[in-house]
């Protein structure tokens, strides 16, 4: 019997990259895994190929309502959510004074938005039904290729302002400003300072 035995996942960016691989891995371990991607030709193949255990949606992750569609599909076919891994992503290789509004917007609809929403609608469900032993995975870092964590903590009313602080401060930005730009003098250090809660 598989560790995961019994238990419900699901999976965003599901038909390929470690969305699928994880998939994979959460079946081999028994857990009855719906799998989701904007990209639903790609997902229902790749959920064939995993058997009865699996089924998929077409899920744009940015999207609310969507969200709290396939949330509902998702318990009306296995009857429970355990596992949420919000593995979708998106990438955009550019310099910051290149990068066009629209183009962050979009990637942090994605990146952010589309991870707030799986935490806020399926932690929501699981403690509507009772199951409070839920595993909520953020984003893959790229680089390192390592699981991140956008950490929503129950009670607290800080975590829009603490998650966007972080991004700002902890994220790729401020590398680009200081290192990457090429227009930006050698020994110029463009700074973005974290002030901490005021």
């Amino acid at each position: 019997m598989g560790r995961l035995e019994g238990k419900t996942a699901l999976v965003t960016g599901a038909a390929s990259g470690i969305g699928l691989h994880t998939s994979i891995r959460l079946a081999e371990e028994g857990a009855r895994v719906m799998m989701t991607d904007i990209n639903l030709k790609e997902v229902r193949q790749q959920a064939e190929k995993l058997g009865a255990n699996a089924a998929f949606l077409k899920l744009d992750i940015t999207e609310e309502e969507e969200w709290i569609s396939v949330l509902d599909e998702t318990v009306k076919r296995f009857d429970r959510l355990d596992i949420l891994v919000n593995s979708a992503g998106m990438v955009l290789i550019a310099d910051v004074e290149e990068i066009t509004l629209e183009d962050w917007r979009k990637v942090h609809a994605v990146n952010l938005d589309g991870t707030f929403l799986g935490c806020k609608h399926g932690v929501r469900e699981g403690i509507r039904r009772g199951f409070h032993h839920q595993l909520v995975l953020g984003l893959r870092d790229d680089r390192r290729f390592q699981s991140r964590c956008l950490q929503f903590q129950q009670g607290s009313r800080e975590d829009a302002y603490q998650i966007g602080r972080a991004a700002l401060c902890k994220g790729r930005l401020r590398h680009t400003l200081q290192l990457d730009s090429p227009h930006l003098h050698r020994n110029s250090d463009a700074r973005i300072d974290d002030p901490g809660f005021a």
